[in-house]
């Protein structure tokens, strides 16, 4: 398990607030968190993945058509297949963590946006 966490680590940036700030969390937590949360929907959207990377699946006519399209790239770009395989894998497991690991109650629900979760976790960090 410590050798996949470690893996994990090295591809998957981790920030661990407890970690960085004990004696913040010693006495309670912090007094105020400000930030700007990304307003971005935690579902890969195959439209902006391709957009730069790959113009003709992106303009599909429609999402059948984009989906033919992504099918037939194992043969005709598999480093582009694999890239892909890998943003969609990752956008899966994060929405799983959010939706089933306790972390997120309140924002782990329905089409996640990462506004709700931020605003959730700066909530648990006072």
């Amino acid at each position: 398990m410590v050798g996949k966490a470690v893996e994990a680590s090295s591809k998957y940036p981790f920030f661990h607030w407890p970690l960085e700030f004990p004696e913040v969390f010693e006495s309670g937590g912090f007094d105020v968190v400000l930030g700007n949360p990304p307003w971005e929907r935690i579902k890969l959207q195959e439209q902006e993945f391709f957009g730069v990377r790959d113009p003709e699946i992106a303009q599909a006519s429609n999402a059948a058509a984009r989906k033919r399209l992504i099918a037939q790239l194992p043969t005709q770009n598999p480093v582009l297949a694999a890239e892909f395989e890998n943003a969609k894998h990752a956008a899966e497991a994060t929405s799983r963590f959010v939706r089933v690991g306790g972390r997120f109650p309140l924002g782990g629900k329905g089409d996640i946006n990462t506004y709700v979760i931020f605003a959730e976790h700066f909530r648990t960090l006072m």
